[in-house]
């Protein structure tokens, strides 16, 4: 019996031994692979020097894997998102009705039924835009609510660059 106990054990402490080194491996394959492929290359077919310029240019970065043009996502709770997309109200509550054909990245199945997500800030503050096509730069927050359900919400970090007929953002000088 105190055999049989002996080995359990020691193979037990050679799993755990294992499962220590095979998480050690799986950590410097996935840094390995983060440096040959940096999250920074967003699906649009060009690399960028910095998380900025992909920002800017691209309207976010595309998590690495779903870099081919038939996959869709959902906005990351705490990152960073340039939308295009109309101000509206509903009910009372700002929102931003995103163009899936400008991000057809977003075009999951819930947003192709709704592609909108409420605004933080004051409804005043987006009152002015109501209506307008806007370039936004915005984090994603998500909130649960007291039934468990998430919402994203978008949190502006800037004022919205309202789009001229061309396509062309003019910025609106104004503090929410």
């Amino acid at each position: 019996m105190k055999k049989s106990v002996s080995r359990s054990l020691a193979l037990a402490s050679v799993l755990a031994a294992a499962a220590v080194v095979f998480s050690q491996l799986s950590a410097n394959v996935e840094a390995a692979r983060n440096e040959a492929h940096p999250v920074l290359v967003c699906g649009s077919e060009h690399a960028h020097d910095d998380e900025e310029s992909c920002f800017s240019t691209c309207g976010g970065e595309i998590p690495w894997p779903f870099q081919s043009s038939n996959q869709v996502v959902e906005l990351a709770d705490g990152e960073r998102y340039v939308l295009m997309g109309q101000i509206t109200l509903v009910r009372g509550e700002p929102r931003l009705v995103v163009d899936l054909g400008a991000h057809p990245w977003l075009a999951n199945a819930r947003r192709k039924y709704d592609s909108s997500y409420p605004l933080l800030g004051l409804v005043q503050y987006w009152k002015k835009y109501t209506g307008k096509t806007v370039q936004l730069r915005a984090v994603a927050r998500w909130m649960v609510s007291s039934i468990g359900d998430v919402e994203i919400m978008l949190d502006s970090q800037s004022d919205p660059a309202v789009v001229s007929g061309a396509g062309h953002a003019t910025k609106a000088h104004s503090k929410h």
